[in-house]
């Protein structure tokens, strides 16, 4: 009957979502022992590279002299991005387009709008973000982890 008809596809429903779950949640875990591997070998080759307290790493590349970066003030920077395990290109500004001059706020990817909040006008910073603080960032699939050089030009104090 239509009932059991009904019953039976949404207990295939379930399964196949919990299938998923799954599936996921063991990417998720190989990524994170990439991940950790990688972290502790570029640690170990290069004593500049300090761990976040929102865990992703990062290292100074130029420290600026100006205005701090704060939430809600608008920045103009360069960036370049690309696969932290693989080295393959993603987007970048320089050499493509102008300066980004974005709010410093939603809906830039949380690992970029902390480490933006440490850098001052003039810095130049790389960031190794986990996979976990870049999911869902356009073109950045689930489990790929990312490296981002930032160089912050000016923050508009207006």
């Amino acid at each position: 009957d239509e009932a059991s008809y009904v019953a039976a596809c949404q207990q295939l429903a379930q399964l196949a979502q919990d299938n998923m779950q799954k599936i996921a949640e063991t990417a998720s875990e190989k990524a994170d022992v990439s991940e950790e591997e990688y972290f502790k070998d570029l640690v170990a080759k290069n004593p500049n590279i300090k761990k976040s307290e929102d865990g992703y790493y990062y290292e100074v590349l130029r420290e600026g002299k100006g205005p701090k970066a704060q939430l809600g003030l608008r920045v103009k920077f360069d960036f370049r991005s690309s696969e932290m395990l693989t080295g393959k290109e993603m987007e970048k500004t320089y050499g493509v387009r102008e300066p980004l001059v974005k709010v410093l706020a939603q809906p830039m990817f949380p690992g970029l709008l902390s480490g933006m909040q440490m850098m001052n006008a003039g810095s130049k910073y790389r960031f190794y973000f986990p996979h976990k603080l870049v999911a869902g960032t356009r073109g950045v699939s689930d489990f790929t982890p990312v490296i981002y050089e930032v160089e912050l030009h000016e923050i508009y104090l207006d």
